[in-house]
């Protein structure tokens, strides 16, 4: 796809890839403070257990659904917050709360893992490189799923900071001494190799489940402004620029009927949503603002499913009024960006992005 937008921070284009909702409808409108919910200007807010979650909805179509990696979601000050993710529909997750944080002793190498199913949760540190344990635990949730409908949640790290350890030697390109940008580019390559290698030890491990297997991979926000090489310095993560919310997404596998480029609609990650329930054969989810690109899928040339998209930020989370708000709506050709609050940007820009 040459067209997917997400927001322009990873927790509002998280909670919008589960719950098909802008943040405006779930709060979440910016990155979720999970360790520092009173002192951090995002406030104390987590993510609704009454949304529509897409785990939960595909327990009624008989569809078993695994989280691994990044949540994101949920701060340390809800009650049972190790199991929010349980809560919301998951049959099992391994991975992180958060980010790695090294302002709190943690680094790629050694950080908290949570272990969480129906039975309970624990926190232990994991000394695994953090993304090899996820593609690890990403093979297991495959191998366990084996014969059976199921959705596996990878929500990768990489290639978020900190960015001062390179990935273990032969998972990416080495060379010189490495800048921020090239240890990010790092992290990103070996996140690639490794996923590479896991679809196809998927593929000679299960021939027969690969062979009916979607993988959608995406990005969740733009570049941040360490690793930027060619857009303006400005453009970057945290902003409604298209260098802060124009993101990858890739379709490959089972229904991708015609591989290639297409530009035949807008995409928000409110739509993988509305997308994965109808693939799944699962009822349509109400409320929502996604709109399914099933069709696309299996036809480049299918009419578009959406006109335009809606991309923002805002302080704090919730649903109340707001300190900051960032946001922008997009069509196939201007981005209309609107700005309230103290910002370095004019409060209203008008682009003509072709």
């Amino acid at each position: 796809y040459e067209r997917p937008y997400g927001d322009p921070v990873c927790s509002p284009t998280g909670a919008a890839l589960l719950t098909g909702l802008y943040g405006t409808r779930t709060g979440i409108q910016t990155g979720v403070s999970v360790f520092d919910p009173v002192s951090n200007p995002a406030g104390p807010y987590s993510a609704p257990a009454d949304a529509p979650w897409l785990p939960r909805l595909l327990n009624t179509a008989g569809v078993r659904s695994f989280l691994v990696g990044k949540w994101h979601l949920t701060t340390v000050a809800e009650p049972n917050y190790l199991l929010a993710p349980i809560e919301f529909g998951f049959s099992r997750w391994r991975g992180r709360l958060g980010n790695v944080l090294d302002e709190q002793g943690e680094s790629l190498y050694a950080w908290p893992k949570v272990v969480a199913s129906d039975a309970g949760a624990s926190e232990s540190t994991c000394t695994s490189y953090v993304t090899v344990d996820d593609v690890l635990e990403a093979w297991l949730a495959l191998d366990a799923a084996a014969g059976k409908r199921s959705l596996t949640w990878l929500a990768f790290a990489a290639a978020h900071a900190p960015w001062n350890e390179a990935p273990p030697a032969g998972l990416f390109t080495p060379g010189g001494m490495p800048t921020q940008a090239d240890l990010e580019e790092h992290a990103l390559e070996a996140a690639d190799t490794l996923l590479g290698q896991l679809m196809d030890f998927y593929a000679r491990r299960h021939p027969v489940d690969a062979a009916r297997t979607l993988w959608l991979v995406m990005g969740d926000n733009g570049t941040p402004p360490q690793a930027i090489e060619q857009l303006p310095l400005h453009q970057h993560k945290a902003t409604t620029y298209e260098g802060g919310v124009h993101v990858p997404l890739i379709a490959y596998g089972a229904g991708v009927a015609h591989p290639g480029r297409t530009t035949a609609n807008l995409v928000h990650a409110v739509d993988v949503h509305a997308t994965l329930l109808e693939l799944f054969g699962a009822p349509p989810a109400a409320p929502t603002d996604g709109r399914s690109f099933a069709a696309v899928l299996r036809d480049p040339d299918a009419p578009p499913a959406r006109t335009a998209v809606f991309v923002r930020q805002a302080l704090p989370n919730g649903l109340g009024p707001k300190e900051r708000i960032d946001q922008a709506a997009i069509d196939a050709e201007w981005s209309l960006i609107e700005r309230q609050g103290d910002f370095p940007f004019p409060p209203l820009e008008l682009f003509h992005l072709t």
